[in-house]
């Protein structure tokens, strides 16, 4: 009886932690100049804080326009993100100030928000809204070894595909995905807007031009 009693008060915490994370709009977001924007309900600086190669486990709600409710896996906690980089301008920048037992609140654009979370349907000028309740952040030492090989790998290929662009002497644009863009030639028509339907022509090869697709 007595664990059942600690368990409802342990939800009752927690949920009255995102609530208060919902009606807190008197302090301030910090924004990127992509429209990211990012802020502290709860802020635990004494608690173990989260670096590259870490992953945040909790509880998320993700609404659009903080409204419609897309995702909530509240009172059962999940792994959420795994901190690849650095980078500035990506949602990782946010995760990094990020500590055991804080709540936050992340903003993206829709034209970004599809790299954090799948099969969304939005229009252009939506904001997704990212509520975050940190309960564990497992650092590199504890992550798996098959999780550790999966990492070593990714940044395996990243070094590859640098390699390959310098050896071509290639003026390459690195996006938030990975994605490494090539502009070889520059047209003069039209240029595409989010939500416009392209037709293009492509072909798919390995670096060492093994035309695959």
């Amino acid at each position: 009886m007595k664990s059942k009693i600690s368990l409802f008060i342990l939800l009752i915490l927690v949920s009255s932690a995102f609530i208060s994370c919902k009606k807190d709009k008197t302090s301030e977001f910090v924004t990127t100049e992509l429209g990211f924007s990012f802020k502290h309900c709860v802020d635990n600086k004494d608690n173990y804080k989260a670096k590259v190669g870490d992953i945040l486990y909790g509880e998320m709600e993700i609404r659009v326009n903080d409204s419609v409710k897309l995702y909530s896996n509240y009172g059962k906690p999940e792994r959420l993100f795994s901190i690849i980089s650095s980078d500035k301008g990506t949602i990782d920048e946010f995760l990094l100030n990020l500590h055991v037992g804080d709540s936050a609140i992340i903003i993206i654009p829709a034209d970004s928000a599809s790299k954090y979370a799948s099969n969304l349907v939005l229009r252009h000028t939506d904001k997704v809204y990212f509520y975050l309740k940190i309960q564990q952040i497992i650092s590199q030492k504890e992550i798996s070894q098959e999780d550790q090989l999966m990492i070593e790998q990714q940044q395996k290929e990243f070094d590859t595909i640098e390699q390959y662009i310098q050896k071509k002497s290639l003026k390459a644009e690195k996006q938030e995905s990975g994605l490494y863009f090539v502009k070889q030639v520059e047209g003069e028509g039209e240029v595409a807007k989010y939500g416009d339907e392209v037709l293009v022509n492509y072909s798919v090869s390995t670096l060492d031009g093994k035309i695959v697709e």
